[in-house]
């Protein structure tokens, strides 16, 4: 898989800096976002546009999903998401159609779902 810029929002810090160590591993590029304010502040411009946003839905008192709201009424570019998250899966399944998401994996994954769901996900998009 080619080296992708990922933008990985995670509330967890210990879930966000395993994630982010085996993708760097991998070669990609790995920017940490614990919460939606982060996150779009981290895709405003000038910043290096991102090929994929991987996204918990479980925030703390936030929710992954309005995350996408709030970048599209200030007009922020999305790249294409993947949803990583413990919630149930018809849960997710349903955020993912509502968001128009290119993915989702289930928590807890192994590092070799992660990474066939990151290219899966990328490559829906390409």
């Amino acid at each position: 898989m080619k080296a992708a810029s990922i933008l990985l929002v995670e509330d967890d810090a210990t879930t966000a800096q395993a994630t982010s160590a085996l993708l760097e591993l991998g070669g990609h590029r790995v920017v940490w976002s614990p919460s939606i304010e982060a996150a779009c502040f981290q895709m405003l411009p000038p910043s290096i546009p991102f090929d994929l946003l991987l996204l918990d839905l479980g925030l703390g008192v936030d929710r992954g999903e309005d995350l996408v709201r709030y970048a599209n009424k200030a007009d922020i570019p999305l790249p294409p998401i993947l949803i990583v998250s413990a919630q149930l899966p018809e849960h997710c399944d349903h955020v993912a159609r509502e968001i128009k998401a290119a993915g989702v994996l289930q928590k807890p994954h192994s590092a070799q779902e992660l990474l066939h769901a990151i290219e899966n996900a990328i490559a829906a998009n390409a």
